[in-house]
């Protein structure tokens, strides 16, 4: 078992030739790796949560097109399982969750991701807890989102630090 970030990204099926192009491209610079597709999923291993965010977040700026933002993500950090060709464990299966579960435009990440993420450029606003299955428990998540698309909408004070980022 090795740590690693998983991210499911999921789309219409028209838009999922360009956002394989478009994760390919971003991971031709990243520790990372196209494990799959799926019908209208698309999963990635990516060394670096950082990096996984951020592709994320790119990818979706980058497919945003002139009506509402249709790409939603779900990532998580932890232990994985090399199964094959390709990986599994629960924070495979998490990740998948996550993305079923977030709003098109969304990057969700759990507390493990957040934790491994630099915060410099990334940062989070917590979701709360939810329950992503029947049988899971509750757990806290967490909406990623880059600080700069923060700072263009209005600039930081003490009283808007904290609010939710625009468009994500």
């Amino acid at each position: 078992m090795t740590q690693q970030t998983f991210v499911f990204a999921n789309a219409p099926t028209t838009q999922i030739p360009a956002l394989e192009m478009t994760v390919r491209e971003a991971l031709a610079t990243h520790d990372g790796q196209h494990v799959a597709t799926i019908g209208n999923v698309v999963m990635l291993r990516i060394a670096r949560a950082t990096d996984a965010i951020a592709i994320c977040l790119d990818t979706i700026s980058a497919l945003d097109g002139p009506g509402p933002r249709l790409v939603r993500c779900g990532v998580d950090t932890g232990l994985a399982l090399r199964v094959g060709a390709g990986w599994g464990g629960p924070v495979v299966d998490f990740a998948a969750r996550l993305a079923e579960h977030a709003s098109p435009g969304q990057v969700l990440a759990t507390s493990a991701t957040r934790q491994a993420t630099g915060h410099a450029q990334i940062d989070f606003v917590d979701l709360g807890e939810h329950r992503l299955g029947a049988e899971a428990p509750p757990t806290v998540l967490y909406r990623a989102y880059r600080v700069a698309d923060l700072d263009r909408a209005r600039p930081a004070t003490p009283d808007t630090a904290s609010e939710t980022p625009p468009h994500q």
